[in-house]
């Protein structure tokens, strides 16, 4: 696997709105990545910049992205050779949490948003063990909160999508489900920018 970051041109207008926009960061994404490739993405807001990352199995071809500058690709796989069962990282993640609603006997459930603070981190305590890993509820936050709303194509209905940034600190429990969890992501939506987790600061 393959992890790259670019720094997003936010002076141009272009940019500003294909970031409202997460279809549009989504049609760049797999223009600059063969389209049949799972991917993970995410945009991160930092001092430094605005930055997206991706997660994919090749180097994605930056110079088919119009909305940045200076991308730069790392192997990921010695980050994952590393894992082991008991390492605590500072980690982040940005998510889409959500839950599904039973219709009845042999219908489908109806999948909602969660729209709480407190809905929205117990979302994450309930993933955790199925992930991998472990979190003291005092050592994470909910650092970013919102619902967005957005249109995949015109003349279509709006997607509307509840999204949670998490960050703090966790626990490996299960060294081989969390690699797992790190390469296909947590939840829904990761089309659309949700679901991808990094980690640093092993010990």
């Amino acid at each position: 696997m393959i992890l790259s970051r670019i720094r997003l041109n936010t002076d141009a207008v272009s940019t500003k709105r294909a970031i409202a926009n997460p279809q549009i960061i989504h049609a760049a994404v797999e223009a600059c990545i063969n389209n049949e490739e799972r991917k993970l993405w995410r945009i991160d807001y930092l001092a430094t910049g605005v930055y997206l990352l991706i997660l994919s199995p090749s180097t994605p071809d930056f110079d088919k992205f119009e909305f940045g500058v200076n991308g730069e690709s790392r192997e990921y796989s010695r980050l994952l050779e590393q894992l082991k069962n008991g390492m605590h990282h500072g980690f982040r993640l940005r998510a889409n949490p959500t839950y599904t609603k039973s219709a009845g006997t042999g219908n489908r459930g109806q999948i909602y948003a969660h729209v709480t603070i407190e809905q929205r981190r117990n979302w994450l305590l309930d993933k955790a063990p199925k992930c991998g890993f472990s979190l003291n509820e005092n050592e994470f936050d909910i650092i970013t909160s919102d619902n967005i709303r957005f249109r995949k194509k015109q003349g279509q209905k709006n997607v509307e999508l509840g999204i949670a940034e998490y960050e703090g600190l966790l626990c490996v429990e299960d060294a081989e489900i969390f690699k797992k969890t790190l390469t296909d992501g947590i939840g829904r939506a990761k089309a659309y920018g949700c679901g991808m987790l990094t980690v640093v600061n092993q010990r």
